[in-house]
């Protein structure tokens, strides 16, 4: 529940009453320490922070437990090279931030979530099985992100949570674009199996390096794909970009791709939109 801030004023008409969810938000500032007292130090600062608060995250971070994103907040930092957040070697987490809706089971999605200027650092080479961003949260916004290195996928947009527990309602109206690249699995990964994860955008991005799709839309209605540039595909059959296709989504023309592959004499192969078998 929010908490409500009450001001109480006086009008030619009689007593005012005020009310408003941002009248206790304010600013956050953390920084790290680069040791193993960063997530405890993040999660808690999480916790305690209230609906409609700004998390400013400031230097490098060490992260040996999931960092849970709670609803109605932003979490920005100073730039994607000022505020890095980098998995611990051997902490081998499921996800390195997730919404709170995926880290506790819920049936429903969580409240919307800011997350811009900052780097994820999956840290692969001393890690297994960790997706870098798992969001599970509506009217979600990602920009000015840098994602790398994650063992498994980049960004995971999903129905599922972590025990997979599949959402009863939608999750819609979120808003991307960022760099993701080498990860061991899919650079930007939505789930969804039942046709949760709608009318998203998915704008002005880059993905390059990943061991299967740079781009993976389990199902894709109502999205919007433009603008965005793929490279590095690793090895066919590993797709450059693949979408559930779906009513209402639209990829457009400025969907580019620049492919690592085996058509003999450029080092390129072709990009290509498949649509998932039903």
């Amino acid at each position: 529940m929010r908490n409500l801030g009450v001001v109480i004023r006086t009008c030619c008409f009689g007593p005012l009453l005020l009310i408003g969810a941002a009248a206790f938000a304010a600013q956050v500032n953390l920084t790290c320490t680069n040791t193993s007292a960063d997530a405890v130090k993040l999660n808690t600062a999480i916790e305690n922070s209230r609906a409609g608060d700004r998390i400013q995250i400031h230097g490098t971070w060490l992260l040996n437990a999931t960092i849970v994103l709670l609803g109605d907040r932003t979490y920005e930092g100073d730039s994607r090279t000022g505020t890095i957040l980098r998995q611990a070697g051997g902490a081998n987490l499921t996800a390195l931030l997730a919404s709170d809706r995926w880290s506790d089971d819920w049936t429903y999605t969580g409240d919307l979530i800011r997350i811009a200027q900052l780097t994820l650092d999956g840290n692969g080479c001393a890690n297994s099985g960790t997706n870098a961003l798992v969001i599970r949260s509506w009217l979600t916004v990602i920009e000015d992100l840098q994602v790398e290195d994650a063992p498994a996928d980049g960004i995971q947009i999903t129905n599922l949570s972590k025990n997979g527990v599949r959402l009863q309602s939608s999750q819609v109206n979120g808003h991307s674009n960022r760099l993701v690249t080498n990860c061991g699995a899919i650079g930007i990964h939505v789930v969804d199996d039942s046709t949760s994860v709608t009318d998203w955008s998915l704008l002005d991005s880059w993905a390059a390096n990943s061991g299967e799709s740079t781009i993976y839309l389990g199902d894709a209605a109502g999205w919007t794909v433009r603008g965005n540039h793929v490279y590095g595909v690793r090895q066919p059959p590993s797709l450059p970009m693949a979408v559930g296709l779906r009513p209402s989504t639209r990829i457009t023309s400025k969907t580019l791709a620049a492919l690592v592959g085996p058509i003999p004499g450029t080092g390129l192969y072709a990009p290509w939109v498949a649509e998932r078998p039903r």
